[in-house]
């Protein structure tokens, strides 16, 4: 899941006045922020970015790790593997809501995406269980699955610490599915028939799990950068971070 980490990284930058002071809660100032974001969200569709901060990756082909879980759930047990995951489509999403609120010593960003279809891709997986009760699932060899109408809701919270510093205290992330359609290489009958049906479900059932493992990363990965720099050294830094932004590598469409 490296990818929410720049999702949640490059929100951090985002989120400052050109003066370098935040400001109360006040229409304007929260307009002029949210239009800093979603400068650079609109540049992030069409490929890597640059911004005075750090790059942003190229969303066209996204990297996920391996993983391992156990669904036991409507009469289907099964242990499934699967092994490194290549993403496409994550590029063509949009930004359906976006709002920021701000105090003097909080900054509160949230905002849902929603991307029309995912597609997903391994080259390796294996699977054992039983659907039903009644039919033996087994299955070993590539993957691909297509999610539809995904949306994500992401809702961040940084706070100052003592102006020496700042510290993401808050992170809360909800994902949703409209349907899904898998395709194991060398499975056994029911599975495709069985995943396909069941296939919302399952990413239901892994839905605290995903948010976990993205929370455990990004977070500390966030404090430990905030944690080294003073809270006016932070928006001296990230002051144009819409403005100065560029695409630095076109997706191929």
């Amino acid at each position: 899941m490296r990818i929410f980490h720049y999702f949640s990284v490059f929100f951090i930058a985002g989120l400052t006045r050109a003066d370098g002071i935040v400001a109360t809660n006040d229409t304007t100032t929260n307009e002029l922020m949210e239009t800093q974001v979603l400068s650079v969200l609109n540049k992030w569709r069409e490929g890597g970015v640059q911004t005075n901060l750090f790059p942003l990756p190229s969303l066209e082909t996204v990297y996920i790790d391996a993983v391992d879980t156990y669904f036991n759930r409507n009469g289907i047990k099964m242990t499934i593997s699967i092994g490194d995951m290549k993403l496409y489509g994550l590029d063509n999403f949009t930004v359906e809501y976006l709002k920021v609120t701000n105090t003097f010593d909080n900054i509160r960003l949230s905002v849902k995406l929603f991307v029309p279809a995912l597609s997903i891709f391994s080259d390796n997986y294996k699977l054992k269980g039983r659907a039903y009760y009644l039919y033996p699932l087994q299955g070993l060899g590539k993957m691909s699955a297509s999610l539809h109408k995904v949306d994500a809701s992401l809702s961040v919270n940084f706070a100052n610490v003592g102006d020496v510093s700042m510290r993401l205290d808050n992170f809360e992330l909800n994902l949703g599915f409209g349907s899904v359609e898998v395709d194991l290489e060398n499975s056994s009958w029911p599975i495709n028939q069985v995943l396909n049906k069941e296939g919302v479900e399952i990413l239901k059932s892994l839905h605290d799990d995903i948010v976990n493992s993205i929370n455990s990363y990004a977070v500390p990965y966030a404090n430990e950068y905030l944690a080294k720099i003073t809270y006016k050294e932070f928006l001296d830094i990230v002051t144009i971070i819409g403005d100065s932004s560029y695409v630095i590598s076109k997706n191929i469409k």
